[in-house]
């Protein structure tokens, strides 16, 4: 394995070093939260148990989870906005190990010298201190603003992806809800319900019933509903 290039001029402050690290992470946080809102537009409400395994699993398995719900999603994603994602996905798996490197680095002010000539001078986010011990740390990584910074719109631009996804797939499944005839998204509703353990089957089968479902079901309020 090749030895990793450090950047020879670092931060000029620890300050931009924490403001980078501050983005970098809270942008990592969003794009695992757009992963989250998918599955759970295309699991949650179908098995709101599945959403819950979802959310307590390390992110190995969230992955494994999401790719599995991206094959089985039918017609409501294209074959290329399923593709999107998960290019996406493989993406930010890759950029995992840095930011695992922002997440526990240490701000250091660094200088060092090789053969007499500065190779490194200025802020640094480095391996922490007890990689090896003081003057003995593997620099792994040497991460400057301006590196963080690019990782983050890295980040940004692939959790887009997914985002853009997710709000066509909220529109698709909105259009396909108001195509529905009258009564028939009561109906959907009240499946929702049990799937999601608000209602008992017996509770629902009772309030199908006052349910009409066509071009010619009545108003809720016009008091032409059969008891």
């Amino acid at each position: 394995m090749s030895k990793r290039a450090h950047p020879p001029e670092g931060s000029k402050s620890a300050e931009e070093i924490f403001l980078a690290v501050g983005h970098a992470l809270s942008w990592w946080e969003a794009a695992e939260d757009a992963m989250m809102d998918l599955f759970h537009r295309l699991r949650g409400d179908q098995e709101p148990l599945a959403f819950e395994t979802y959310v307590a699993s390390p992110r190995a398995i969230r992955g494994r989870m999401l790719k599995s719900a991206l094959g089985t999603c039918g017609s409501r994603l294209t074959a290329e906005e399923v593709a999107r994602v998960r290019s996406a996905m493989v993406a930010l798996d890759k950029l995992a190990p840095t930011r695992n490197e922002i997440a526990h680095g240490h701000c250091s002010n660094w200088t060092s010298q090789e053969d007499g000539v500065v190779v490194m001078s200025g802020f640094y986010l480095l391996p922490a201190l007890s990689e090896g011990g003081w003057m003995r740390r593997s620099f792994r990584y040497a991460h400057t603003a301006a590196s963080i910074n690019a990782f983050t719109e890295r980040v940004r631009n692939h959790r887009w992806s997914i985002v853009e996804v997710g709000i066509t797939l909220l529109q698709r499944d909105n259009e396909a809800y108001d195509r529905l005839p009258p009564g028939a998204n009561h109906a959907a509703q009240l499946i929702l319900a049990v799937g999601r353990g608000h209602l008992t089957v017996l509770d629902a089968a009772m309030n199908l019933r006052h349910v009409h479902v066509g071009a010619d079901a009545p108003t809720a309020d016009d008091g032409s509903a059969e008891p």
